[in-house]
């Protein structure tokens, strides 16, 4: 098919090359095109500027409306392409036109191919922030050259490099201070967060509030509530750090910080022929947090936060753990240096409990008098502190200077 087409437009070069005669190149091109067919409008102004002109079967069928005076042929041969979404390219022959597209097979003939090495971005994801139309024109390289591969026309390849150009900036980093807190209900002294006392509402700065080795922000009632809270609940030693990291990460890439333990249980079994299939699974618990930070345009910090806290209490008639989990996903918007307070992810786990007196408790018929039963219920609350902060861009020495010192500190080593 591909040498069909190939060979008619060679015919059609000789057709129009044995129908024209003394061409000029530079000839201009005055005309007015009204719903004109344009093909035929293609074939008008190779006439006029004595050049050969081959549309391929890409070009379909609709109409043009121009008033042309005295314009360059190359000019109104590209107003015409651009009416119609196409492209054209010149070779020793003609010109030929057609749809740009990898569908078309003249696609290479029309296109040329270039990588571009990125130098702060990810090419897998590159690709990805391209629209419809010029998502057909590039793809990613190998990994480990990183560059994004582009086959388009000339005008088309110049507005990708464009965008690459824009996106591919150095990115700012985000530390972000996680701390999750669990507090524990003891009886006669209830130190359970309440989360609805105030409300969320911005004041003119964001006030601080230490404790823990930790210096928090606060911008409402709420937090500011949530967090003395907190600090109380830790010093009379019925709350407990369940994590604290500190994660540094760069704008736009998920950070992800994991505490816990975990655990191999044997799952095998059995099947009808009495062969013994073996098979260990693996029970994570813990605190698990992910954390996507983008910045704003204000210079504020949006934050898609997925905390996740699981705890083993207990086991199944199997043998297998029981899980209690905890989890949340919110996304939401935060001044540089805020801390957000999540919390409210109450759990209530019951446990029992016998007592009995020795030797007395285990005597039969009246054994059960020197014995007891009892069931307690322990209400905890998990509240999580994030604080992103926006690292500030290091500032970098010219080679004089590093050298100056290097000399100093090898003089003073002396």
């Amino acid at each position: 098919m591909k040498r069909l087409i190939l060979c008619s437009i060679a015919l059609l070069c000789l057709f129009f090359g044995s129908s024209v005669v003394n061409a000029d190149p530079a000839t201009k091109i005055t005309n007015v095109f009204q719903d004109t067919d344009i093909r035929q409008a293609l074939v008008t102004i190779a006439v006029q500027a004595g050049e050969n002109v081959v549309p391929d079967s890409s070009v379909g069928n609709m109409t043009v409306t121009l008033d042309l005076k005295d314009a360059p042929f190359e000019v109104v041969l590209q107003m015409i392409c651009d009416s119609g979404g196409y492209s054209f390219i010149k070779d020793e022959h003609c010109y030929l036109v057609g749809q740009a597209v990898p569908t078309n097979p003249n696609f290479d003939r029309f296109c040329t191919s270039e990588a571009v090495k990125l130098k702060n971005s990810e090419a897998c994801e590159m690709v990805k922030v391209f629209n419809q139309f010029y998502a057909q024109y590039v793809k990613a390289g190998g990994t480990r050259e990183n560059v994004i591969v582009i086959s388009a026309p000339q005008r088309i390849s110049q507005a990708i490099k464009k965008i690459i150009q824009e996106i591919d900036q150095p990115k700012r980093q985000i530390e972000i201070e996680v701390m999750a807190v669990e507090i524990q209900k003891v009886k006669g002294r209830d130190f359970m967060l309440d989360w609805t006392e105030g409300r969320p509402g911005v004041s003119g700065g964001i006030e601080t509030l230490s404790f823990a080795n930790f210096v928090f922000g606060y911008t409402n009632t709420l937090s500011k509530n949530v967090l003395i809270g907190l600090k109380s609940a830790l010093q009379n030693g019925v709350a407990r750090v369940r994590a604290n990291p500190r994660i540094t990460t760069m704008d736009g890439y998920e950070a992800l910080f994991s505490s816990g333990q975990e655990d191999y249980f044997d799952t095998s079994s059995q099947n009808p022929n009495g062969w013994q299939t073996g098979k260990l699974e693996k029970i994570e618990s813990g605190v698990k947090l992910k954390i996507l930070p983008r910045l704003a345009e204000n210079g504020e910090i949006n934050l898609c936060i997925t905390p996740d806290v699981s705890d083993v209490i207990g086991k199944t008639e199997q043998g297998l753990p029981r899980l209690n989990v905890r989890t949340m996903t919110t996304t939401l918007r935060v001044k540089d240096g805020e801390t957000i307070v999540m919390g409210g992810m109450l759990s209530e786990i019951s446990r029992s409990s016998k007592k009995k007196l020795p030797i007395l408790g285990d005597l039969p018929l009246i054994g059960f008098a020197f014995r007891s039963n009892s069931t307690s219920a322990i209400v905890t609350d998990m509240a999580i502190l994030v604080t992103p902060r926006i690292v500030n861009d290091l500032t970098t020495r010219t080679s004089v200077e590093a050298n100056s010192d290097l000399l100093e500190a090898v003089g003073e080593r002396r």
